[in-house]
């Protein structure tokens, strides 16, 4: 037989071999832009802004595969805090009192939140402001005394304010310290 010189056996494995290469950086890139992750206090909804289309699916904790390139609109799934510390309410005889306010996304209504809000930073801007003219209005009727020898009665009626400022945005307030 006679031996193979340098003809086209060698550009051909050059153009196959860059094939491969470009055919699996495009599957590695397909892939990555495929998979996200949900972390653990957090609850999703996926959102394909190619298509321009929420999921229906809640997602949690774990890492999920969607179409390329989508992306998770993530809210807290555990309960988060609000602090009020420079927007201080001001009790009937004029003392700046702070308050904390613990609450919980309505978890079951993610995509009515998505759909109204669409991101959980602009829930939690309208939320806070929401709660915040509660507090106000409901520190104001009460003494700073109160404050101190009826702490029951002050709590209840700043949860009860709290509870039905937040309950419109789908969200329970768990507690007022």
């Amino acid at each position: 037989g006679r031996a193979r010189g340098r003809g086209g056996g060698g550009a051909w494995g050059m153009v196959w071999t860059l094939g491969v290469l470009t055919g699996l950086i495009f599957v590695i890139v397909m892939l990555a832009g495929s998979l996200k992750r949900v972390q653990e206090a957090e609850i999703a909804l996926a959102y394909n802004p190619i298509e321009k289309k929420l999921g229906e699916d809640v997602y949690s904790v774990g890492l999920h595969a969607g179409s390329p390139f989508f992306r998770f609109i993530k809210f807290p799934s555990v309960y988060t805090t609000l602090y009020y510390e420079d927007e201080k309410c001001v009790s009937k005889d004029g003392i700046m009192v702070t308050l904390d306010v613990q609450y919980q996304v309505d978890q079951g209504r993610v995509r009515d939140l998505v759909a109204q809000y669409s991101t959980a930073e602009k829930h939690v801007q309208i939320l806070y402001w929401a709660i915040q003219s509660g507090v106000h209005n409901t520190c104001s009727q009460f003494l700073i005394t109160e404050f101190q020898e009826e702490r029951g009665r002050v709590q209840d009626s700043l949860l009860a304010k709290c509870r039905a400022k937040a309950e419109s945005l789908m969200t329970q307030v768990i507690d007022v310290q």
